[in-house]
């Protein structure tokens, strides 16, 4: 049984197949399953990658406009070599080429559920399904910008390390990605991150929620400082540590597609956490709310941003670890 390790190399050996005149796919067949017919992985004329599940008789859900699709078709193709395929398949397809580190999770997953299935093709299908919400968030993002690449780091490392210092952590309580009001929503506490580059000068505060309380909880402006280091991580490898400790990564993995990264990035830039300063904001700590803003006139403002220097804040910033984030500010 092929493993997720294996299946790069495995394309790249039916890449190096001559392709055909005709159009005819090339192809490696893998794992027989309890009737003796085996899955295949094949590239289409198209250079797009499928895996193959024989079907038998009767219907299941078909997606044939998902980046994730499903389809049921007849093959009949590489019968001028030692192997060749024929007959009804499901053909689950990955539509969107970027994708495709990602598909090789997909195809893992669907490995091991047929394997021993009374009705593969059936199993299959619930397996897809289980991955096809993640693939249309990854399919409609974009790429990072440098400071998007920044931003998402230091969120990432933040969550982290609440992990590390709580192993019952709450996917919900991950709120960033939902465009909520503050990064994390812990249960007695909030935490917004504000990650910047070494030569940052300011710290953009969006709405007048941001620096706000919920529910009285005390609330702790996280300002991390992010390098470019050759011995630091990429995202995709600190999201793969993350959701190796995660109890539940696919939580973990679709709250990260919202902000368009997966741990099958192949994005090479390495960053490190240089500092990390954190505030209680409280008291006087410098910020626009809806306290400090006449009614009418918070109403009126649907979308509102401004910057705070960072000097101006020295005086309530501490160096101060994620854990410690009560006893220490």
């Amino acid at each position: 049984m092929p493993t997720g390790n294996d299946l790069p190399s495995i394309w790249a050996e039916i890449e190096s197949h001559p392709t055909h005149a005709d159009g005819e796919w090339r192809f490696q067949q893998i794992d027989p399953l309890e009737d003796g017919r085996r899955l295949t992985l094949a590239i289409d004329d198209q250079g797009q990658h499928h895996l193959l599940v024989p079907k038998a008789p009767g219907s299941v859900p078909t997606n044939t406009r998902s980046p994730l699709a499903v389809s049921v078709r007849d093959f009949s193709f590489g019968h001028d070599s030692l192997e060749h395929v024929s007959g009804h398949y499901l053909d689950i397809h990955c539509r969107i080429d970027a994708l495709n580190a990602q598909f090789d999770k997909v195809i893992s997953d669907v490995v091991d559920v047929v394997q021993g299935s009374s009705t593969p093709a059936v199993s299959a299908v619930a397996t897809v399904g289980a991955w096809r919400r993640l693939f249309a968030i990854l399919a409609d993002g974009h790429t990072l910008s440098y400071p998007e690449k920044i931003a998402v780091f230091g969120e990432l490392t933040v969550l982290q390390e609440l992990m590390e210092h709580d192993g019952g952590f709450e996917v919900a309580s991950w709120t960033g990605p939902d465009h909520a009001a503050h990064d994390f929503e812990l249960s007695e506490q909030s935490i917004e991150v504000k990650s910047i580059g070494e030569d940052s000068t300011t710290v953009t505060i969006h709405g007048l929620d941001q620096l706000d309380s919920v529910n009285d909880k005390p609330l702790y402006l996280v300002v991390r400082t992010i390098i470019e280091s050759a011995s630091g991580r990429t995202i995709s490898e600190v999201l793969g540590e993350i959701l190796c400790a995660s109890v539940d990564p696919n939580g973990i993995r679709h709250a990260a597609a919202k902000l368009g990264v997966s741990d099958t990035d192949a994005d090479p830039t390495r960053f490190e956490v240089q500092t990390t300063m954190i505030a209680e904001v409280i008291g006087d700590f410098p910020r626009i709310i809806k306290a400090t803003v006449a009614p009418h006139v918070s109403e009126s403002i649907r979308r509102i941003s401004y910057e705070l220097d960072l000097r101006s804040l020295s005086p309530f910033l501490r160096p101060t670890r994620i854990d410690r984030l009560e006893s220490d500010t």
